[in-house]
C-alpha cells in the first residue's frame, strides 16, 4: 500500500520514517527544497517538491494507487484542501488531516470530519495535553498509554538503582509484592524490547512496562524503586495551545494550577479562557520568578513552552527546586536521553502521538489503536470478531506468534480488546494576569 505524507516538518518526517521502516511505500510531499533533499537522503521514501494540495503534484505522487493520504503541514487550510482534492482524484483513499484551528475543530465536532472531505482529524495539542494528563494521573510512571476506552492502562517505569526488582526472577516477586491486577508485559533494555517470562531477571537501567489497575500504581512504584506522589497542584510553563488544554483539564478536576507565559498578550488571552487558574506573565526559566511563585510547594511541574530548549531548562530548574513530578513536552525526540539523565520524570512528544494515530489507520483488520514500544515492539489493540480464529479455540491450541503477549478485556456484550507484540511587551515579568475567583 502506498501512503502519501504531505508536510516535511518534524511530524511529517517522523511519520514517514516509521512507515518506511515497515516497508510501506511512502511518498513525501514538501514545498521547501532543503527539506525535500534532506528527506530523500535520510529516509527510504520518494520525496517530491511541491504543494500537497495541487492536483498535479498529487497525481505525480501516485494518488490513484495510494491507500492513505496524511496531511500534516503547519497550515490547516492546506491540509484540508489536500484531503478534499484527494477525495476527487481517488474516492477510496483514506484521508487524515492535522488541524489546529479551534473553529475548524468545533465545526468538525458539530458536523463530522466527512463534511470537510476528511476521514480522520487529529489535533496534536489536544492529544498532547491528554497524554500529559495521563502521566499526571499515574504519579510515578515515566510513560502511560490508555486502551479499551481507558479501562486498560499501560504504564512504563525507569528502574531506579535501589529498586527491589533488580537481579530477581519475575516469578519470585509475588512472594513479596501483591501483584494481583499487575502484569509485567515488557522490558526495554538498551533499546531492545524483551517479552519477559517468569525466569527472566530485571537489570539495572531497564525500563519496565506494566499493565496495572490505578489502585495498584503505588505497588508498581515500589517495585521499580520510586516514591508515589499524588497529584495536588501543578505549575505549567505555558505559551502553547497544549498548555492551555492541560490547564483546562486540570481546572475541570479542581486541581490548583499556575501557568507562566512570557508573552503578555497571549497570557491575557489565556487568562480569559481559564476560571480558577493563576496566569503569570514571565519566563519560566527565571529562577527568582519560580521561587516567588513557590515552585517548591507544587506537586507537579509541566514544561510546555514552544521551545524545546526552554522546556528542558525549566524542567531542570523545577527538579532542582524539589518538585517531585516533572514532565517536559518536546518536539525533537532526540532530546529524550538528555531529559532522563537530568532527573526529569517523563516526556511527551507530539510526533510520537501523531505516529501512533497514523499507524492505527494503516493497520488492516479490526485494529483500534497502536502504540510504539521502543525500537522493535508495538502494542496493538484490536477487537475479536465472531469470525476471528482467536474466538474458535483455546489460546493454547492456536498458532499464536512467538514472543507475543495477550491481555484481554471484555466489555459488556462486545468483543475482546487485546494486546500483541511484534519483532513580553506591555507588562512587568511576574505580573499576575489572572487570579483565582474572589481575589
Amino acid at each position: 500500500m502506498r501512503v502519501i505524507v504531505i508536510g516535511g516538518g518534524e511530524v511529517g518526517l517522523t511519520i514517514a520514517r516509521h512507515l518506511a521502516e515497515e516497508k510501506i511505500d511512502v511518498v513525501l510531499i514538501e514545498q521547501d527544497e532543503a527539506r525535500v533533499r534532506a528527506a530523500a537522503e535520510a529516509l527510504d521514501v520518494q520525496a517530491i517538491e511541491g504543494n500537497g494540495a495541487s492536483p498535479t503534484v498529487l497525481r505525480e505522487a501516485g494518488i490513484a494507487d495510494a491507500g492513505i493520504l496524511v496531511a500534516v503541514t503547519s497550515n490547516d487550510e492546506t491540509n484540508l484542501m489536500a484531503c478534499a482534492v484527494a477525495s476527487k482524484l481517488n474516492n477510496s483513499i483514506h484521508r487524515i488531516a492535522r488541524v489546529r484551528n479551534p473553529d475548524y475543530m468545533h465545526h468538525i465536532e458539530q458536523y463530522g470530519a466527512e463534511h470537510l472531505g476528511v476521514n480522520l482529524v487529529f489535533n496534536l495539542d489536544v492529544e498532547t495535553a491528554r497524554a500529559i494528563m495521563h502521566l499526571l494521573d499515574a504519579p510515578a510512571a515515566d510513560a502511560v498509554r490508555y486502551f479499551a476506552d481507558g479501562k486498560v492502562r499501560l504504564t512504563g517505569y525507569q528502574i531506579q538503582p535501589d529498586a527491589p526488582v533488580i537481579g530477581r526472577h519475575l516469578k519470585d516477586l509475588a512472594k513479596e509484592f501483591d501483584l494481583r491486577q499487575i502484569l509485567i508485559v515488557a522490558i526495554d533494555r538498551a533499546g531492545h524490547v524483551i517479552i519477559p517470562r517468569g525466569d527472566d531477571k530485571v537489570q539495572q537501567d531497564d525500563f519496565l512496562w506494566m499493565i496495572a489497575h490505578p489502585d495498584k500504581y503505588q505497588v508498581a512504584s515500589s517495585l521499580v524503586g520510586k516514591t508515589f506522589h499524588p497529584l495536588k497542584s501543578v505549575m505549567i510553563a505555558g505559551g502553547t495551545p497544549a498548555a492551555l488544554h492541560l490547564a483546562q483539564q486540570l481546572e475541570a478536576r479542581g486541581v490548583p494550577v499556575k501557568l507562566i507565559d512570557e508573552n503578555r498578550e497571549r497570557a491575557e488571552e489565556t487568562a480569559e479562557q481559564l476560571h480558577d487558574a493563576i496566569v503569570i506573565h514571565g519566563r519560566a526559566i527565571e529562577l527568582p520568578l519560580l521561587r516567588e511563585e513557590s515552585i517548591g510547594a507544587m506537586s507537579s511541574f509541566v514544561a510546555a513552552t514552544p521551545q524545546d530548549e526552554d522546556n528542558i531548562l525549566a524542567a531542570i530548574l523545577a527538579r532542582r527546586e524539589g518538585v517531585q513530578r516533572v514532565i517536559a513536552m518536546i518536539e525533537r525526540y532526540d532530546y529524550a536521553h538528555v531529559l532522563g539523565s537530568i532527573g526529569v520524570n517523563a516526556l511527551v512528544s507530539k510526533n510520537v502521538g501523531a505516529v501512533n494515530a497514523i499507524l492505527s489507520m494503516v493497520r488492516k483488520g479490526k485494529i483500534l489503536s497502536t502504540f510504539i514500544l521502543g525500537r522493535d515492539a508495538e502494542v496493538i489493540e484490536y477487537r475479536a470478531m465472531e469470525t476471528s480464529a482467536i474466538t474458535k479455540a483455546p489460546l493454547k491450541d492456536l498458532d499464536f506468534p512467538r514472543g507475543a503477549l495477550l491481555r484481554g478485556h471484555r466489555p459488556r456484550g462486545r468483543g475482546h480488546h487485546s494486546f500483541g507484540q511484534r519483532p513580553g511587551p506591555g507588562g512587568r515579568p511576574g505580573d499576575r494576569v489572572h487570579h483565582e475567583k474572589g481575589d
